[in-house]
């Protein structure tokens, strides 16, 4: 059997990607509209959105909080779909976002420090394997139980 699901890893972070925009999408909506932001026109409602999400950790934490959900989320569904090594799939529906990561690291003129995209690569897989992990344990498996080791001077399993 192959331990990679290609339709589900596939799927799986298809669903992290669209629910991390859609989510992304929802924050930015709700931040324009509110009354400051809303007041001003069309051209300074994008500078000040992208100065409020850096600058206030309450909008950068509610971004930060939707990505990992989403990821989570695609990690799972990755899961689902494979139905079987169920923590690798997850782990491995974070390819999308770890290749946007890459690009947008290459960019030159990108917000966000190094640092921090490094800690999103390392962040991305882990919370694909976490979503893995939670259906994993949604079907009740138990992790296998290591081989007993014989007793000193014993002969064979029944002694």
């Amino acid at each position: 059997m192959h331990r990679v699901s290609f339709k589900g890893v596939i799927i799986g972070g298809i669903v992290d990607t669209v629910a991390s925009t859609l989510g992304g999408l929802a924050l930015l909506m709700f931040i324009r509209l509110t009354p400051a932001v809303a007041a001003l026109g069309t051209d300074a409602q994008a500078q000040v959105i992208r100065d409020l999400v850096v600058q206030r950790p309450a909008y950068y934490l509610t971004g930060f909080l939707i990505g990992t959900l989403c990821s989570i989320l695609g990690g799972y569904v990755a899961a689902r779909i494979a139905g079987h090594d169920e923590i690798l799939n997850g782990a491995l529906s974070s390819f999308l976002c770890v290749g946007l990561g890459i690009y947008e690291l290459a960019q030159p003129a990108g917000e966000q420090t190094p640092l921090i995209h490094i800690l999103e690569f390392v962040a991305s897989p882990t919370l694909g394997a976490l979503g893995g992990y939670l259906r994993d344990l949604q079907l009740g498996r138990e992790a296998p139980a290591p081989p007993r080791e014989k007793a000193p001077g014993s002969i064979g399993a029944g002694a």
